[in-house]
């Protein structure tokens, strides 16, 4: 699967989004990850959200995703987005992509600048 990570917050704590395009299972897919859960919290508590939890996720575009990111009160690059959908138009795999503020990423060591 591809994945690409975003550094962000969500309601004042630090959070990771993950995203990409799931190849064997021909899908998109969302993580938001707490990045300072509470020392004994369970699954459901360190993700903000996964696909996995969301019994409608599964074959979504990634439209429904980004209103799930809106819902978080949460962006993403549009460089992301654009790299996700690439993934999924050339069926792309074992990929994994950085994005920081400035719209500029790191895709597999290559670096991108803002467009």
């Amino acid at each position: 699967m591809s994945q690409h990570y975003f550094s962000t917050s969500f309601e004042g704590k630090p959070v990771t989004v993950l995203a990409g395009w799931d190849r064997p299972m021909q899908q998109f897919f969302l993580v938001i990850e707490d990045l300072n859960p509470l020392v004994d919290a369970s699954d459901e508590e360190v993700y903000i959200y996964s696909n996995l939890f969301d019994e409608n996720a599964a074959r979504q575009e990634f439209s429904y995703f980004e209103n799930k990111l809106v819902e978080f009160g949460i962006s993403i690059p549009q460089a992301m987005k654009l790299q996700i959908l690439s993934d999924r138009d050339l069926n792309v795999g074992n990929r994994r992509c950085v994005y920081e503020l400035d719209g500029s990423f790191t895709c597999d060591g290559i670096v991108h600048k803002a467009a």
